[in-house]
């Protein structure tokens, strides 16, 4: 299942949150500091890239 995978990303109280219908990795974006936290991993060797507004996000393999 490796390779590109499209992050689709929602508003939510905490931030912005980003999830991958191919593997179902989970992330959000702290809407104060940035911070990124990995909610659920999916698939840890494709490269996962999204965009939001003005946010743009790629999580690199292997994180």
């Amino acid at each position: 299942m490796s390779g590109r995978h499209r992050l689709i990303g929602t508003e939510s109280p905490g931030g912005l949150l980003f999830e991958c219908e191919s593997c179902g990795r989970r992330l959000v974006v702290d809407g104060e500091s940035g911070e990124m936290v990995i909610v659920d991993h999916g698939d840890r060797a494709a490269l996962h890239r999204g965009a939001m507004g003005g946010v743009k996000l790629q999580v690199e393999k292997g994180l």
